[in-house]
């Protein structure tokens, strides 16, 4: 009995799902369980059976290519999320390193001032004329 009721259930959810692209069949799952609760109950009915639950007792098995396709989606989706949630904190979050940053650069700074300044940082077109201009005249 519980091979045929199974066959049966893997049918009614087969069919589900092919009926639907695999975002669309993620977004309905509810609503497929909801309609295969119904059919399946019906078919048991109708061979004198009752059904007290019915859920996912397994889960979907994809070819490796399409599952990383799957997994790069879930993890862009969550940071997309992620940055949603974040972004009326941004102000606060850049504040909060930028107090850091300084709390870091103080901890290690020895009071002294720099003896040299390094123009590393500048384009070479920029660097090159500073480094001209403040040379000592001949």
């Amino acid at each position: 009995m519980d091979e045929k009721i199974r066959n049966k259930v893997q049918s009614m959810v087969c069919d589900q799902m092919t009926k639907r692209t695999l975002d669309d069949a993620n977004v309905h799952a509810a609503d497929m369980m909801t309609d295969i609760k119904k059919d399946v109950s019906a078919y048991l009915d109708s061979v004198g059976i009752t059904l007290d639950f019915i859920g996912w007792a397994d889960t979907f098995e994809f070819d490796p290519g399409v599952q990383a396709a799957i997994d790069r989606r879930y993890i862009a989706d969550k940071d997309k999320s992620i940055a949603t949630d974040m972004a009326p904190h941004t102000a606060t979050l850049q504040a909060l390193a930028s107090a850091e940053a300084t709390r870091t650069i103080a901890g290690k700074w020895n009071g002294a001032v720099p003896s040299s300044v390094s123009l590393w940082w500048l384009p070479a077109s920029i660097s090159d004329w500073a480094a001209k201009a403040l040379a000592p005249s001949k």
